[in-house]
């Protein structure tokens, strides 16, 4: 290795503790980055999400409950996880209106992951009850329909992993950039000082 390499990998490998005044800008940019501040329509938007999971909640709650006894309990238990999960959209979508943040980190991953839970646990029921049906057609168009949500739930996971990797990228390339001019800022002070 030639000694003006030795001397940048050294100079590198000393100046490797980050500089306090760079290490806050990168961290401010990173929470502008990773967090969003509510706006008019977008907070609009969560204000329905959470109005729609109350909903949910009382429709498939009420149904759970008065529907006639021969009814299956397989059924019952869709109507019950159906309450259930528009009883956390609504606390979710809440608490992100009244935080007013939405944090792209942490949140669209919450929100892909209970819809994809909703969707395997309802599919899993209909799999295992398709049979106690009496139509079989009426169960297989019920299979048929949940795996098509199960489908749609599966896109809006693929999506977030994709969104979340831009995320990690961007979030990467920041660091570098903020390291990449700490180092230079270090090296010219070096070089003004021989």
């Amino acid at each position: 290795m030639s000694e003006s390499h030795e001397s940048f990998r050294e100079q590198l490998l000393k100046a490797e503790q980050p500089n306090p005044t760079y290490r806050e800008k990168y961290d401010k940019e990173v929470r502008q980055m990773l967090e969003q501040k509510l706006t008019g329509a977008r907070r609009l938007g969560y204000i329905g999400a959470a109005a729609m999971g109350v909903g949910f909640a009382l429709l498939f709650g009420t149904l759970a409950i008065i529907v006639p006894k021969e009814f299956p309990i397989e059924g019952r238990l869709i109507f019950a996880m159906g309450a259930i999960f528009g009883l956390a959209w609504a606390v979710f979508a809440g608490g992100i209106v009244r935080k007013g943040v939405i944090k792209l980190k942490t949140d669209p991953t919450a929100m892909a992951g209970m819809s994809w839970g909703l969707c395997v646990i309802v599919v899993t029921v209909l799999m295992v009850s398709q049979r106690k049906f009496p139509d079989p057609i009426i169960g297989v168009r019920a299979l048929v329909s949940g795996l098509g949500f199960l489908v749609m739930a599966a896109v809006f996971m693929i999506a977030n992993r994709i969104d979340q990797a831009g995320l990690k990228t961007r979030e990467k390339l920041l660091e570098i950039e903020y390291r990449l001019a700490e180092l230079a800022e270090q090296m010219g002070k070096k070089k003004q000082s021989e």
